[in-house]
C-alpha cells in the first residue's frame, strides 16, 4: 500500500526569483558592498570581504552569453522523451555568476560566447521552466 506525500514550495529568501518567473521576469541580487550581481540569486554575498552582506533585488534583462554547454543523454524517467537535452551555462548580462538552463537550439549551431535570450514557459515557476535561444 502506497502513501501520498504533500508538500508546498518554500523558497525562503530567494522567493522573488521564482515569483518573477511566473511574471516572465528575471531577477537577481546585488551586493550593496561589492556590487557583484548574482543570478541565480544569493540572499547574502559569499565574498569574504562583504562578510555575508544581505543582497538587494534587481530586475535583469533576459539576455546573456553562452559560457559553456553540454549534451545530456541520460535523464530521469519523467524526461526520457526529451533526450537528448542541451544544457548551457548562461552568464546573464551584468552578472558575476552563470545560470544553468536548457538550450533550445541545434547543437551544431552552438559556440561558447554566443549571445542568447532567456525565454519563459507558460506558467513558469521553476528553474526548468526557463530556457535560452540564440539571438
Amino acid at each position: 500500500m502506497g502513501f501520498l506525500l504533500e508538500y508546498s514550495d518554500d523558497w525562503g529568501m530567494i522567493a522573488p526569483f521564482f515569483q518573477g518567473l511566473r511574471e516572465k521576469r528575471l531577477y537577481g541580487t546585488r551586493c550593496p558592498a561589492c556590487e557583484r550581481v548574482y543570478c541565480p540569486p544569493r540572499a547574502h554575498c559569499p565574498s569574504q570581504e562583504c562578510r555575508l552582506a544581505e543582497t538587494e533585488w534587481i530586475e535583469l534583462e533576459p539576455r546573456g552569453v553562452l559560457e559553456s554547454y553540454t549534451l545530456l543523454g541520460l535523464s530521469t524517467q519523467e524526461h526520457l522523451d526529451d533526450l537528448p537535452l542541451i544544457l548551457g551555462l548562461i552568464r546573464v548580462d551584468g552578472c558575476s555568476t552563470s545560470l544553468m538552463m536548457r538550450l533550445e537550439v541545434d547543437f551544431d549551431d552552438l559556440v561558447c560566447g554566443a549571445r542568447v535570450e532567456v525565454k519563459f514557459r507558460e506558467g513558469a515557476c521553476r528553474m526548468r521552466d526557463i530556457y535560452a535561444v540564440l539571438v
